[in-house]
């Protein structure tokens, strides 16, 4: 098989992975030497049919649910088996997008390393997963259902596994940062990751679903609008003034927060500027964005904003220092 770039999504994401998809479509001058494709949740029956079914995360009972915003998570480690354990290959998260072009890490030299991620900070152990360069030859072990048969046995601390802490030390290696540059756009970075959920450019003004951010909050269930109120005026801790908002948010759009504008305009730009040649060009359907506005996955104000962007994803870049 061709190199691949891999990017997992779901049906919930499924707009911001087409994006990703044409992000790296423009920024490769070398698309005839590799693939790219998306992983998507729904065609895994094997991991749906878990809705709901219990195991272990931080070493606390926990759960996973296939209908909240990162339920694709397990699907990194499918990658190898989809390449025929041959190869080279690129896995990335739906919320990332590529400023240069993947062909240069895919080509890069993994110092016979099987795996080439970043490491987590001082607060955390083991490696962000979010972007792997994965040689698929050295991950013969990764037997996807296997594994997703040991995690729902409680076999396995889910977040042991997603963080590579089950993997030989050896076999890891690291890159730059820029190749997963968390909510940074500058001249160096390489794929930019759209982090912070609450401020991700496809989703400002809908409702922020909280306890969906995590898809292992076991036993959650929905709260009604009185009890977020309740909860609002007895945890307050912000005021009056962010009571008020709470409350407002609660009555109208039924959460007390809601996604906000992303603090960076050149990061919002970039990405608007992506979504609308994804559109021009058939990528991304008007027809699908009426459909995930309708379901409360896209900013419903999505239409309008496009007609105003008058610049391209050449021009953002040009200004970022």
């Amino acid at each position: 098989m061709k190199p691949t770039v891999f990017i997992h999504t779901s049906s919930h994401e499924i707009v911001s992975g087409k994006v990703a998809m044409y992000s790296h479509m423009r920024a490769s001058k070398h698309l005839d030497k590799f693939d790219i494709q998306l992983i998507q949740l729904e065609d895994y029956p094997h991991l749906i049919k878990r809705h709901g079914q219990s195991c272990i995360r931080f070493g606390k009972e926990a759960a996973w649910y296939k209908d909240v915003p990162q339920s694709f998570l397990p699907l990194r480690f499918l990658v190898p088996q989809l390449m025929g354990y041959e190869g080279r290959a690129i896995l990335t998260d739906p919320d990332i997008f590529a400023v240069r072009d993947a062909y240069e890490l895919l080509t890069r030299d993994m110092g016979n390393k099987a795996i080439l991620c970043r490491e987590f900070g001082d607060k955390y152990k083991g490696y962000n997963s979010s972007v792997m360069l994965l040689d698929c030859s050295k991950l013969k072990h990764w037997k996807w259902e296997e594994r997703i048969d040991e995690i729902f046995a409680s076999k396995l601390d889910i977040q042991d596994w997603i963080s590579l802490r089950t993997e030989p030390e050896e076999i890891i290696g690291t890159f730059e940062q820029e190749w997963n540059d968390y909510d940074s756009l500058t001249q160096k970075t390489k794929f930019l990751h759209n982090t912070r959920q609450i401020t991700q450019p496809w989703k400002t003004g809908l409702p922020f679903k909280e306890k969906n951010m995590s898809n292992y909050n076991k036993g959650d269930k929905e709260e009604t609008r009185w009890e977020k109120l309740y909860d609002v005026v007895k945890y307050n801790k912000y005021g009056k003034r962010q009571l008020f908002k709470s409350i407002k948010n609660i009555i109208l759009y039924g959460e007390a927060k809601l996604y906000q504008k992303h603090p960076d305009v050149k990061q919002e730009k970039l990405f608007l500027s992506l979504l609308k040649e994804s559109v021009n060009k058939g990528l991304v359907t008007s027809e699908l964005l009426q459909s995930e506005v309708k379901q409360g996955h896209i900013r419903p104000d999505i239409f309008n904003i496009l007609q105003s962007v008058s610049y391209s994803p050449s021009d953002v870049l040009q200004t970022v220092s």
